[in-house]
């Protein structure tokens, strides 16, 4: 899953996600509204396996 579909299913979810890329780490800041938990989790799980993809 890449970026710009997880920002894209953000915005159809009613939230933001913005990605900060650094050196030694990324931040990921999301930004909830109105968000099942099965949805939050669904989301956070495909980017925390994309930012520990990009890490390695």
């Amino acid at each position: 899953m890449n970026v710009q579909f997880v920002r894209l299913l953000g915005k159809q979810q009613g939230f933001s996600v913005t990605f900060r890329n650094h050196q030694l780490s990324s931040l990921i800041v999301v930004q909830i509204h109105q968000m099942p938990p099965e949805q939050l989790g669904v989301i956070l799980n495909a980017i925390a396996s994309r930012v520990t993809r990009e890490n390695l």
